[in-house]
């Protein structure tokens, strides 16, 4: 007797929890009736389900009890009648939809009509009158599981299977449809059952990595995720294995700790150096469902070297946090620059410049959770040294303004400079920090200034004077013949050639009147020779080719078989 009631026991508990897992909705049409003649249209509820008309004429048949849906072939086109009842899809659930139904067909020898049932609609129409079928999609809407023949004379049950929905969706589609040639029809449904498989139970753990940092402790708190919230959770174990390293509740943990809820708080010391992986395993009726593994790593702490990253004489260089037991050795990219680290090993070291420059001091770290080594570049610069100005000042050709440029000898990278000028008692400030600046002066006397720092001091300020003076060579427009004018076009000169023409003034003499361009000599600013023509066509207007000139000023002189002219011209 006893074992008939364990048995029993078991087979109620089975049954319960099917029930929770697998549910059922049905619509039972042949209690349900309408006055309208489109019976979905306006909406109407059945079973706290919307049903609305999407495609042609829902109709109800008041003797047989079912929803009627017409369809039938017009000129080659399809017509059909289709409508949706709200329901909740869920994703990655399946279902199992069973219609009863049977066919109406005019002769025994008609085609037989199809159901289509699917979670998208295949409507062409609005379903919004009386007027019997509209058109309805028969090509790209099927496929292998959503459509069924229906037959003739009696009501029969017709399975159609929705597996692993890939998204939610909110209402199922129940449509008629002829087959190709068929002729008029009608399928008329008495009960539509849909029955909920949700999907196996599955349970995630985050975080599904965990690392820490050697040398400090950790604290993580692990959450179980019941994806498709199935029933009967009764309780979860935790798996850490033995000497796992983790503490729970302040304690050592032990190989497996169960819990009532989906969580758990572990935690390990600063100097415990190999943590195990975590996983759970949640309970529902005695079976036990395994998430995945949280994966435990150890990493090194990103501890800096402490201290100046500029040496001027001498600095101390420390660590801070390092993984239990670690010893460090500390070492150089490059010698002569600064002293050797002393001491060579432990938490702290010193050094003391030798010349300036650039290093990497390095601690090398041995620990358990690994080898490691941490850099830090120092600029060995000391206390600025004292420099004087170079300056090169070119002098002014006529009205082009000429750039001057300055620079600090001797110069350090790890320098910034601060440059002024004073011009008629006037001190004015030059942008730029470089050991190197260009400026545009105009003609007169001036002082420059500069002066340098780093984190270590600052120099003196050092300045040079200068006079920016009008060149020797420089010639005006003004041509030394007045008889013609000497003209270059364009000028400036932004293409590759320009006209050089000679033009008569109204003046000209009989004596001057046979003059033409014989030579033609560019020269730079000074007084270079650049280029050089001679013709013999005896023209007033030649073409000179400018385009190898770098931009600049120059001069052009033109010979005219008499007397030379001259005129400068820019080229861009």
């Amino acid at each position: 007797m006893k074992k008939i009631l364990i048995k029993i026991c078991f087979l109620f508990l089975g049954i319960l929890f099917s029930d929770r897992l697998i549910s059922q909705t049905v619509f039972d049409y042949s209690v349900f009736s309408t006055s309208q003649c489109n019976a979905f249209n306006p909406s109407v509820i059945v079973n706290n389900s919307t049903h609305t008309t999407t495609c042609g004429t829902v109709q109800y048949d008041n003797i047989g009890h079912g929803i009627t849906l017409d369809n039938n072939v017009i000129s080659s086109f399809n017509y059909g009648t289709e409508f949706k009842l709200s329901f909740n899809f869920k994703q990655s659930y399946s279902y199992t939809i069973k219609v009863r139904a049977e066919a109406i067909i005019g002769t025994p020898s008609d085609p037989w009509p199809k159901l289509r049932i699917d979670v998208n609609g295949a409507s062409n129409g609005s379903g919004a009158f009386c007027n019997g079928p509209e058109s309805i999609n028969t090509t790209t809407s099927l496929n292998n599981y959503n459509n069924q023949q229906i037959a003739p004379v009696t009501f029969s049950d017709y399975t159609f299977n929705i597996i692993d929905l890939s998204t939610a969706m909110s209402f199922l589609y129940v449509a008629s449809f002829p087959q190709l040639n068929g002729s008029s029809s009608t399928i008329e449904i008495s009960k539509i059952t849909i029955t909920e498989t949700p999907p196996p139970p599955t349970f995630t753990l985050s975080p599904n990595s965990i690392s820490k940092v050697c040398g400090t402790s950790l604290s993580k708190t692990f959450v179980v995720t019941n994806v498709y919230g199935t029933p009967g959770v009764t309780g979860y174990t935790w798996n850490l294995g033995a000497n796992n390293g983790w503490k729970y509740n302040g304690t050592a943990a032990p190989a497996t700790i169960n819990t009532p809820t989906g969580t758990i708080t572990l935690t390990a010391d600063d100097c415990i150096n190999a943590l195990s992986n975590v996983t759970a395993t949640a309970l529902i009726g005695g079976t036990g469902y395994n998430t995945n593994v949280a994966v435990t790593t150890l990493s090194n702490p990103s501890t800096p070297i402490n201290g100046s990253s500029t040496l001027c004489d001498a600095g101390t260089y420390s660590l801070g946090t390092l993984p239990c037991g670690a010893t460090v050795t500390w070492s150089l990219s490059q010698s002569g620059i600064v002293t050797s680290p002393n001491p060579l090993t432990g938490l702290s070291t010193s050094l003391s410049k030798i010349v300036d420059g650039s290093v990497v001091l390095k601690a090398n770290v041995a620990s358990a959770c690994g080898n490691y080594v941490i850099s830090k570049p120092i600029d060995v610069a000391g206390v600025p040294a004292d420099f004087s100005i170079q300056a090169n000042v070119p002098c002014q050709p006529g009205k082009i303004v000429q750039s001057s440029t300055f620079t600090v000898i001797p110069s350090s990278s790890l320098m910034t400079y601060h440059w002024r000028y004073v011009h008629n008692g006037v001190s004015t400030a030059i942008p730029g920090t470089g050991p190197t600046i260009t400026k545009k002066f105009g003609l007169g006397s001036y002082q420059i200034f500069a002066w340098g720092e780093n984190t270590c001091g600052e120099t003196d300020e050092s300045s040079v004077q200068f006079n920016v003076l009008p060149c020797q060579n420089s010639m005006d427009d003004a041509d030394t013949a007045s008889a013609y004018k000497l003209t270059v076009a364009p000028n400036p000169v932004s293409s590759n050639k320009a006209t050089v023409s000679l033009v008569a003034s109204n003046l000209i003499s009989k004596a001057e009147s046979d003059r033409y361009i014989a030579n033609v000599i560019v020269v730079d600013k000074f007084g270079n020779v650049k280029k050089q023509y001679n013709f013999k066509d005896k023209e007033l207007n030649q073409q000179i080719d400018f385009s190898s000139l770098p931009a600049d000023v120059y001069y052009v002189k033109v010979y005219d078989g008499q007397s030379w002219h001259n005129t400068s011209v820019i080229v861009q």
